[in-house]
Formats: C-alpha cells, structure tokens, sequence
C-alpha cells in the first residue's frame, strides 16, 4: 500500500503578504509500482502559489482557484519519491488548512486514497520585534536592544557600535518591517545615529539601515538567533556584519503577535 504521503510547510504562521515555502511528497515503499490517478493540494482562501515557484521532481501544478494538481501519467516505481517545492503567498486570513489529496491504483486494481493535512496559522501582521545585540559593553562590537511596532513609525531603545576603545555610535532605530517571511526571512529596520563618541566625521542625524536575514521567526517560541549587517555611511563605520554563529556576537529577535 501506498504509506507515505506528506505536506511540510517551512513555516507554520506568516503575516499578510508575506511569502513562504510549503514541500509537498509522496513515496513509494512497495515493491511494485503506483499509477497515480489523482494527486492535488487545496490551500486554504486567501493562500495562492507563486507562479513558476515550484521546484523538485514534478513538473508545475495546474492551479484552479485554491487547488493544485500534479498530472502524471508515469507510474510512480517502486522505492520511488515524488517531491515539489512550491512558495505560497499569504492573503488577509487568521488561519487555514493545508491538504493533499492522492488516488493511486497498483497492479491488483484495488485503489488507495491517501491523504495528508498541515495547519498553517496567519496574523495580519506581528504586534512588535525587539532586537538584542548581546555583545559586551565596552568591547569592539554591538550591544544593546532596540524594540519597534511593526508598520508604525518609532522604536525604543538604542544599540551600542564599539568601533574601538574610546570610539562608539549609538543608534536608534526609526521603525521595522518584516519584508519576508519563510526560508530566507528579512527584516529591515531604518537606523538614525542618535550619538558619536571619538568617531571624526559621523555626525548626529545620519541615517543607516539594519537588515537581519535568514531568521527562523516562526519557530513555536518566536524567538531567533540571527544574522544581522549593519549599513551605515563609511565615517560613522561603513557595513558591519554579526553573526550569531560567533560567541563574542550573539543576536536574538523576538517577534510578539497581536
């Protein structure tokens, strides 16, 4: 019989608009081969696939409306796997159910119907993110914590960038938006210099960016280890890059959903 049939999201809560991958495989264990008459997944509303997103093994899906269907004439051998890759974009939904549906008829003729369901859970979008550079005052490097509302103007709390001894900038972020959400997340935060110390040249006011990439937000607790570059003008610093991977530098985001 036909024993394997699974739907793996890469992330379990999204924010509206945002994008994320969803895996979707069949396998046979037998020692004989499989004719699929029927293999589709129904998203649920306000969920749609990226055209032309899909990778793996299978060709595209045909999408209808919120379903997608796998044609393929081809028996799928024994020992054999199937596997798409496909990215989802989100609409305005609170939560939703993924299912896949598979017909298959081995060679006695006695059909099997497998099925295989993941639950997925949106928000319109996070309530805040606070962002904790864990690295020792007074050391070359970035400490501090910085909290914003998502979407909203304004943010608390100021980082520390050690550029040497007696040299240092603060920064305060001006707000922060999620720009994608799933395998390679990103999320921006505009940064202003609120303060120099000892650095020639890097005025009050001047203005950077903070990118932190390939996050797991969607993890169960919400909460990240990270890697972030700092971009600022060459007098204030120039590209800075921290890596959670790194003891001196540790980085953890938090997301808090309204």
């Amino acid at each position: 019989m036909l024993e394997r049939l699974t739907v793996t999201p890469q992330f379990t809560r999204g924010v509206s608009g945002s994008t994320g991958g969803l895996t979707v495989s069949v396998a046979n264990p037998n020692s004989f081969p499989l004719t699929l008459s029927t293999f589709t997944l129904t998203l649920p509303k306000g969920v749609s696939i990226v055209p032309g997103s899909n990778t793996g093994n299978l060709a595209a899906p045909v999408v209808q409306g919120g379903v997608l269907t796998w044609n393929r004439t081809a028996p799928l051998g024994r020992g054999q796997t199937l596997v798409d890759h496909v990215v989802l974009r989100v609409g305005k939904i609170s939560s939703g159910l993924v299912s896949a549906q598979l017909k298959a008829t081995p060679p006695d003729g006695t059909p099997l119907d497998v099925s295989s369901k993941a639950a997925l859970r949106f928000v319109a979008h996070p309530k805040r993110v606070t962002l904790n550079a864990n690295g020792q005052r007074g050391t070359l490097g970035l400490h501090g914590t910085v909290t914003s509302r998502l979407r909203l103007v304004g943010a608390s709390g100021s980082l520390i960038l050690n550029l040497a001894p007696q040299k240092s900038v603060t920064l305060r972020a001006r707000s922060a938006t999620v720009q994608r959400f799933g395998t390679e997340t990103l999320l921006t935060m505009p940064i202003v210099v609120g303060k120099s110390t000892g650095v020639t040249g890097c005025a009050k006011g001047a203005v950077g960016v903070l990118h932190v990439v390939d996050w797991d937000a969607l993890t169960a607790s919400l909460r990240t280890h990270d890697r972030l570059s700092l971009k600022l003008p060459a007098s204030c610093g120039g590209v800075k890059t921290f890596v959670d991977a790194s003891a001196r530098q540790p980085l953890t985001v938090k997301l808090d959903f309204a």
